[in-house]
C-alpha cells in the first residue's frame, strides 16, 4: 500500500500517530493526491464527492486536535504551547470540555511581533508607528478621486 494512502487511511483511526516524513511536493500537490486517493482515481458524482471531501475535512480538523496532545502530524508554535495537554488530560476530558477547549484553540490567533526600527547610525531602536506615520485620524484619499474647482461666472455688465 503505498504511503499516501496508508496517511489517508490512518486518519481515520483515533489516536493513531502517523510516522514523521517530509513531504517533497508542495502543499497543493498533496492536497490533490490525496482527494484522488479517496475517491479511488475514479470520477464521482456530485453528492459522493461532496461527502468525501467532508470526510476529509473532518479527518483533517482530528488531525488538527491530535496535535494539542502531542500526537500526530502538527506540532504547536511557542505562542500556542499554553492549549497543549497531556495525553491522558485528553482522554479524561469530558467531550464538552474538549470542543470548549478545541473551538478557543481555533478562535485564537498568532499574536504579532511589534516592528522596531533603526535610526540610520544603528544606535538607538524604536518601535514603528502602528498608523503608518499618519497623522491620527489622516485618511489616504483615492488616487482617482475627482476634484472640482468653481469657476468664476462672467458677468456681462
Amino acid at each position: 500500500m503505498p504511503l499516501l494512502r496508508a496517511n489517508l487511511k490512518a486518519q481515520e483511526m483515533p489516536g493513531l500517530q502517523l510516522p514523521q516524513r517530509s513531504w517533497t511536493n508542495n502543499n497543493c500537490e498533496s492536497v490533490n493526491h490525496v482527494l484522488k486517493q479517496a475517491i479511488d482515481w475514479k470520477a464521482q458524482p456530485l453528492t459522493d464527492l461532496v461527502n468525501t471531501l467532508h470526510d476529509i475535512v473532518k479527518a483533517q480538523y482530528r488531525e488538527l486536535e491530535r496535535c494539542l496532545f502531542g500526537m500526530g502530524d502538527f506540532k504547536l508554535c511557542e505562542e500556542f504551547r499554553h492549549f497543549c495537554l497531556t495525553p491522558t488530560a485528553w482522554s479524561q476530558a469530558t467531550e464538552r470540555k474538549r470542543k470548549r477547549h478545541f473551538s478557543c484553540f481555533l478562535r485564537t490567533t498568532k499574536p504579532s511581533k511589534p516592528k522596531v526600527m533603526a535610526s540610520t547610525d544603528g544606535a538607538k531602536h524604536v518601535l514603528a508607528p502602528t498608523n503608518g506615520g499618519k497623522k491620527p485620524g489622516q485618511v489616504k484619499q483615492k488616487r482617482t478621486a475627482k476634484t472640482t474647482t468653481l469657476k468664476k461666472a462672467k458677468h456681462d455688465d
